[in-house]
């Protein structure tokens, strides 16, 4: 586990949940979130970063980082501290834009006021979830290897 404590934030971070950007990465992280946003208020997008940063929070073998770079979402083993998975940036879509998904009216208002996290960038959206299955499975695994010893 490793502590990173930034005195621009007002907690610790233990590196269980969403590592958040840092302070120079910190203007291409709200302008990517923004910029997909669509016309949604901020204080919907802070509602939406807070119930991702919630869900995340509950991962301990795996973190999602935000990379300025190139703009895209990488999933973290936090047991290696490498890189699993990375998601680019997809320009102009949120997590309600995702392929499969049945769209019907009034599917924007009910995210908003229900699942916010859905008007983020879509690839938060992505990374999110399968950081969610990538926890399941190790976890899983753990208890399969403990249950045969």
């Amino acid at each position: 586990m490793q502590l990173n404590l930034n005195c621009n934030q007002s907690r610790p971070q233990f590196g269980m949940a969403f590592r958040r950007p840092s302070t120079s990465e910190m203007g291409v992280f709200t302008d990517t979130v923004i910029g997909n946003a669509k016309g949604y208020s901020a204080q919907i997008l802070r509602k939406g970063l807070r119930q991702f940063d919630a869900e995340q929070s509950k991962l301990t073998k795996f973190d999602t980082r935000f990379n300025a770079k190139n703009k895209s979402m990488e999933i973290i083993d936090n047991a290696t501290g490498n890189v699993v998975e990375k998601y680019d940036h997809f320009e102009y879509q949120t997590g309600l834009d995702m392929f499969g998904e049945i769209q019907y009216p009034g599917k924007k208002l009910l995210a908003s006021i229900f699942n916010p996290k859905k008007l983020l960038p879509r690839e938060f959206q992505l990374a999110g979830e399968q950081a969610k299955k990538l926890e399941a499975k190790a976890i899983q695994k753990e208890k399969l290897i403990k249950d045969l010893f």
